[in-house]
Formats: C-alpha cells, structure tokens, sequence
C-alpha cells in the first residue's frame, strides 16, 4: 500500500518537509496530453489552521458501507465527522497564471483494487466546493502505465455555497477494474473561476478535505490543468493538513467509488506485510518474539488473529488478541512468540494467518496471509541491549508524546541505547536546529510517521510511540548472538577525532563481514522552542467537558508525566495559533557512520575469540556548538544480511572506557542458556529470584556455574564480587 509513494511523491518529501513538492503527472489521450518535465506552478505552505464551519452537515446516510463500493472509507459518516476546508493558498487570479482549472483525485493501489477484480466503476461521487465550474471531466489513470485508461464529460458540477446543504455530484462510469493495474488515480479536473456569492471567497482556491480514518497518505491530490498546454498536473500532492482543532493529519478529498460485479471485500480480511526478525534459545521459545505487521481489508475491525508459524520442520499455531481493534484498510501491529528451530544457526521461517476475528480469512490470493521471517537460534545467547532510534522535530506538535516514552523506556530499563534523530518537519513553522544530516538516508527509508520509533530496526515502519517501552522491554528481555564492548581514550582538548574500539564475542562462528558497526554520537542538555499540539488537546477536552478541572483533564489525557505535563501547560501561543514551550533536550543525534567499509564491517570470528574492531571518528561539529562534557558515543551492531541491530552499547565520550568490562576477560561474565543462568566469575555468590522476589536457585561461583530458573517466567540474577552488586533480568 505504502510503495507507490516513493514514486509519486518524490519519497518521504510531503512527510518529512512542510512544503508540498510539484510533480508533473504523465498522463495520456484525449484534450489531456502527456507531460514528462515538473510543473512551474509555485508550491505553497500548508495553513497552519483549518477553517470549518461550527455546524457540520452530515449529507451521507448512516449506513453501513457497501461490499461493493471503492473508498478508503468503512462506513458514510466520516464527512460529517471530519469535514475541513482546506486552501491552496492562491486565489483564483493566482491560480490562473498558471492554470486555468483545478479538481480533486485519490489514489487506489493494487492490494486494494485485486478486491475488486472485474467489477466494473458505475460511478464517481465527490463534493466540491467555491467556484463556478465548466468543462469538467473525471478520469481515471493507471499509474504503472502512465496512460488514461478511462476519461468521462461532467455534465454539470454543483459547488456548494450552503454549507449545511451539501450538493452531491455523480459521474457515470464504465470502467472495469482488471485487478492487475499497478494503481488508479481517480478524479476530477474542471475549468473553474470565482464566484462573488461564496461565503468562503476570500480565502481563494479551496476544496472540502476530511481526516482519513485509514491513514494511508493517499489522498489530497489536487490537480491542475495547465493554462498553456492543457496538460493535467499535481498542483499539490501532500495530505498533511491541520484539522479544527490545530492537529496535524492526514486528510483526503471526500470520494467514493460505485462498483458492480461478483467481487466484494470482505468483512474479515489481513493481509500481511511484513515479520520482523527473532533471536531465541532452541528449545525455549517463550523469549523469541517477532513483529507482525499487517493491513486490515475487511470491513469489520480486526480484534484478533489465528496464525501457525513454520520452521525448520517446527509448527506452532496461536491466537493473539490487539490491545486496539484496527479498523478497515488501516495497518497494524502485533507482537507475536515466535518459533526459532530445533539446531542452532540462522533459519527462515513463515507465519500465516489462517482466521480474523475467529472466523476464516476471506481473501487468500497472491500469498495475502504469508510472510517470511528470519530467526537466529543458539544453544545459549548474550543479553540484548535496545536501541530506539526516534524520530522527531521542534516542529512537531506531537514531538513531545514521543520525548516522554523514550523516557518512559529509560526508566523502566537498564542497559537502553536513547536517540532522538530531528528533521526539519515543518518549514513553515522554522528550522529544526538540530536536524542530522547524515541521518537522511535512514530517515527516508523508516520514517513513515511523526513522531515514530525504530527499536533495534526490526521492522521497517517502526513503532508509535504508545508501544516504544513495551517493545523495548521485550527485547531487553531476549538474547542474542553477540556481546559488545567499548573502548575509547578521552579526548584531548582540541581533539577533532576520536579511536574507537569495539570488542565483540559470538556464540557461533560468524562470517567475514557478516556484522557492521555503526556509531552514533548524541549531545545532552539542549534547550530549544519546541512545537506542541498538547494544550489544544488540553483545551478540547476541557472544553467537552466543563465538570472537569486542570489535573483532572491532564490524568483523563494521559498528560501525567513531568515531559507531557509541561509540553500541555507551560506553552505559550504565537499570532499564529500555534503553542510553543521551552524545553531541555537530550540524546539528540549529531551524527551517524555508516555500518559498511574496512573499519566498520566485523572480520571472520570463531565462537569463543574476541574479535576487535578499530575505527577513527571525527568529532560533531554544528551550530551551535556540541559540548563534549554532554556528548555520547554509541555503537550499533548491525547484522548485515537483515539490517537488524543486534545489541548496542553507549558510552560518555569525555569519560573514555577502557571496555574491560565487555570483553571475555571480565570478572563476571552472566550468560542466559536454556532455562538457567550460566555465571563464569573467580569467586562470586550468585542468587537467581522470581519477579515477586521468591529466591529460585543459588550458588556459590568459583569458575563457573548454572543456576536453573525452575519454569517459564521473567526472573532476575544477582551476583556479587569483590564487594560490587550487579543484576540481570531475562524471560525464560
């Protein structure tokens, strides 16, 4: 669903930047040409409010949607719910400089249109708004092709001027949906000028938009057609509007599609899009989790799915409840145990849903309900250390949710690897200064929303930040292949760069260049103006519901914790409408190596030895300056072949580490195996608990021993030696 945009949206450009980007869209036949080079029409900030009547009409019958129909939308009711002008920003004169007509489209992709597989389109239904409208013609293009496959006269186009009687317009079609096509673009284009009895004139060229409830990023192509040439452009292809209450969203023009023919959609229907890697001991599998991730195209919410995962001649079949139904044509997320194979090594597994919601899977075609996973299986394994890679900008309003669970994450772990990566996100609002250039390549690639994060980069599309500490802690909990230490002199004053080593042991013989290390540098204690949407959502909901006080809003929202709680109350409101609050940073990302080369790629390394890995870094530099007493240095182990991160370790750069610690030469090494604890130390007491703090096993350590868990469960070691106390805790 996601892979068309890309290619129509020059990458993350409408995601990442506040300015729309201008394409040119090649199309085909008839009055409309083809055109191959951008378009010279200006693009245009995005309002930072949206205007929207007090007194929202509802013109679509409450009715459960039909089977039949084409829409990103599950039932009628969401123009009424979410309805929004949204403005080019031009008026009309503006407009016509450049383009002599404008309309509206929606992008249908391919996993969706094989629901409809020879169904024919009997109509095109949208509403427009402002202007006087001649020449119109809807259309429909396949945008594999580049061609028109289907163009059609509008007889007459009604405008609404009344906005509590919105005018409905229908456009007869014939086209027949092949199942095949890579997507369709469908809509509307038309002649259009000013008309002097529109309310809402003096805003210029705008058009009705609505919050997508599917939050596929598809909608909101609004079109133009080329004064000069008569070729069909995107005006602006972007669908990042703010709604009523000052909220950043996707929105979408409002269209629905009327089809006929023996295919439908179904009620119960995922499909899946990806699982991520798994790291487990062979013969316990309660520590291996995999990522699902999955689209729902049915029309009923999914609560629930039924899958069997397959591997290494292994089978095992559960059913996983979501904590929040996702609803049609929405994706998401679920955390699974996954199997890992009975021998140790790298292994490839698949999962396949077999029901939704308890009942039978209702589209099955092209391997919908399957997908691979990769699983890494040892006989016993090292703990892994997280490292969440977070997404965020000053010009985020929603940054601070973000800032406030990876603190959630850092309290609730030990070992964490924090980054906040900073985009400039919105232009128009200013500059993020602490944007990391040489982080664009990874931003491009997983950034599919804001704020977001990666933990450890299991999966491509990253996590909400609701799920962050969850997720985190599961992988905290689990094993994995490798064992990392660092070691770095303090620089010298005046220092440009900085010798880095890192130690690594494996439980298995590992390849040449197998691994890669990336590091990343961090800076502490940043102050800044940051963007936040938090006390409009205090304000709405003191407002809907007037019984309730400050504190008693603020518990209601979730708004508890030192970081949301300042971001909702102490921000202060520009001449925009926009709330800012001042606010102290930290892990904020200066830079990143790359994990490939001579220095950073891990030589060939036998189980047991200790491989060593030297690399010189240049020291960050930006504006302002970065504050070495406030700066970090972390390395990421990278498993090449998945771009996983396997475990991480971080550092102080000015307090250097002489990565004794780490290396197999420690005093005490604590290993997690099939179902025990294996403690090597000199000489060390060691006592393995429950979570609720039964005392399970212990043992007095002299060289090395096991200490059995006695079940399945999370259970914490302690051992001391020579006077000093540590802890581990591990799932079994």
């Amino acid at each position: 669903m996601k892979s068309l945009l890309p290619v129509l949206l020059c990458g993350l450009c409408a995601t990442v930047g506040a300015t729309a980007q201008t394409v040119s869209a090649p199309l085909a036949t008839h009055s409309l040409r083809p055109t191959l080079t951008p378009s010279t029409a200006k693009a245009h900030n995005t309002p930072k409010r949206s205007m929207r009547p007090q007194n929202a009409p509802r013109p679509v019958p409450e009715k459960q949607r039909s089977h039949h129909e084409l829409s990103y939308f599950a039932d009628g009711t969401e123009f009424a719910r979410d309805w929004t002008l949204g403005t080019l920003g031009q008026s009309y004169d503006e407009l016509h400089a450049t383009y002599k007509g404008y309309g509206l489209a929606q992008l249908y992709p391919q996993d969706l249109l094989s629901r409809y597989e020879n169904n024919t389109i009997t109509s095109i239904n949208f509403y427009c708004c402002g202007g006087k409208f001649t020449n119109g013609r809807a259309f429909i293009i396949d945008t594999g092709t580049n061609e028109m496959v289907w163009m059609g006269q509008i007889g007459t186009i009604t405008p609404t001027t009344d906005y509590n009687n919105w005018q409905l317009n229908s456009v007869p079609c014939d086209y027949t949906i092949t199942g095949l096509e890579t997507a369709l673009l469908i809509g509307w284009v038309a002649d259009a000028e000013e008309d002097p009895t529109d309310p809402y004139r003096e805003q210029g060229v705008y058009f009705p938009i609505y919050n997508d409830p599917t939050d596929s990023g598809l909608g909101c192509y609004v079109m133009g057609v080329n004064a000069e040439t008569d070729e069909l452009e995107y005006i602006r292809t972007d669908a990042r509007y703010y709604d009523y209450y000052g909220k950043l969203s996707n929105m979408c023009a409002y269209m629905t599609i009327d089809t006929e023919g023996s295919s439908a959609i179904g009620d119960n229907d995922a499909q899946l899009t990806e699982a991520s890697s798994t790291r487990g001991l062979v013969g316990n599998e309660s520590g291996a989790y995999s990522t699902l991730s999955f689209t729902n195209f049915g029309l009923d919410p999914i609560s629930s799915l039924t899958l069997t995962c397959d591997i290494d001649g292994q089978q095992s079949e559960q059913t996983v409840k979501l904590d929040q139904p996702v609803t049609y044509y929405k994706s998401g997320k679920v955390r699974v145990p996954a199997l890992v194979g009975s021998s140790e090594g790298v292994k490839q597994g698949t999962m396949t849903v077999t029901k939704v919601n308890g009942a039978e899977d209702e589209y099955s075609l092209n391997d919908d309900n399957v997908t691979s996973y990769k699983a890494v299986s040892m006989l016993s394994g090292y703990k892994r250390v997280p490292a969440v890679e977070s997404f965020t900008s000053t010009t985020n309003g929603e940054a601070p949710l973000g800032y406030a669970a990876l603190a959630k994450a850092q309290d609730q772990l030990g070992e964490f690897v924090p980054i906040n990566i900073h985009v400039d996100y919105d232009t128009s609002l200013g500059s993020d200064p602490y944007v990391t250039d040489t982080y664009n390549s990874i931003v491009l690639v997983y950034a599919t929303r804001f704020p977001s994060a990666l933990v450890n980069r299991e999966t491509l599309q990253g996590f909400d930040y609701q799920q962050v500490p969850e997720v985190a802690a599961q992988v905290a909990d689990g094993v994995c292949e490798a064992q990392l230490g660092l070691e770095a002199a303090k620089p010298a004053d005046g220092a440009t760069s900085l010798s880095v080593t890192a130690n690594l042991d494996f439980k298995f013989d590992v390849a040449d260049e197998q691994y890669g290390i990336a590091y990343v540098f961090t800076e502490d204690g940043l102050q800044t103006d940051q963007l936040s949407t938090l006390p409009l959502n205090l304000a709405a909901e003191m407002k809907n519901n007037p019984e309730l006080t400050q504190e008693e809003a603020l518990e209601k929202l979730g708004y508890t914790d030192p970081i949301t709680r300042e971001a909702a109350t102490e921000a202060y409101e520009d001449a925009d409408g926009n709330f800012w609050y001042t606010t102290t940073l930290n892990d904020v990302a200066c830079s990143i190596s790359q994990s490939v080369g001579k220095t950073a790629l891990v030589p060939a390394t036998k189980a047991g030895e200790t491989a060593h890995v030297t690399t010189t870094l240049s020291l960050p530099q930006r504006t302002p300056a970065v504050n070495l007493d406030n700066l970090k240095l972390a390395a990421l182990l990278i498993d090449q072949t998945s771009g996983v991160v396997v475990t991480a370790k971080q550092i102080k750069v000015n307090e250097g580490s002489t990565g004794i610690a780490e290396t197999t030469d420690r005093k005490v090494d604590v290993q997690i195996a099939d179902g025990a604890f294996v403690v090597k130390a000199a000489h060390a007491e060691a006592s393995v608990y429950s979570v609720d703090g039964r005392l399970v096993s212990s043992a007095t350590v002299q060289g090395e021993a096991s200490l059995p868990t006695f079940g399945h469960g999370v259970y914490v070691i302690k051992v001391t030696c020579d006077g000093q106390t540590t802890s581990q805790k591990a799932l079994f």
